[in-house]
């Protein structure tokens, strides 16, 4: 996995399939969980977007560690938790948006995550680690690299 150019290439590297994949995987995020919460509750939030999206290039880049794949849906799980809490603490709690209200669920925490959607985020998780890998390995195919100087 290079995010970065490496020493021993050229100065003109750019990592394009990396780019092109991450821009993919954080728009598929973007757009398919307000959709996803729109069907489940009728409505969303554009932080719920912008959530979506980082979740989604987080398992961009997560979906090639030397893992099990319930490791990275694990992994994937607490980076949503982490994002989902920051996230409510600053528009629900902070800017008072009311968004989202988990208070009445049994093991949630400040009302912003509960127990109950963590095992749907792990779930999930592992429905989508699978998608983002393949957007990995097809950004390769269209993006080829170039051929070594010699």
């Amino acid at each position: 996995m290079r995010i970065f150019p490496q020493q021993n290439q050229t100065e003109d590297y750019f990592p394009l399939p990396e780019v092109m994949g991450a821009a993919i995987s954080f728009s598929l995020g973007f757009l398919l969980y307000p959709l996803m919460e729109i069907a489940y509750r009728g409505f969303t939030h554009i932080s719920m977007a912008v959530c979506g999206g980082l979740a989604m290039l987080f398992f961009f880049y997560l979906s090639h560690f030397p893992l099990s794949h319930g490791s990275r849906a694990f992994l994937g799980t607490c980076f949503i938790l982490i994002l989902e809490l920051l996230t409510g603490l600053i528009v629900n709690l902070w800017l008072g948006l009311q968004v989202w209200d988990y208070s009445h669920l049994f093991f949630q925490y400040c009302g912003q995550i509960s127990l109950f959607y963590a095992v749907i985020w792990f779930v999930l998780s592992y429905f989508f680690l699978p998608i983002t890998a393949r957007i990995w390995r097809n950004m390769y195919r269209i993006f080829p690299q170039p051929a070594k100087k010699a």
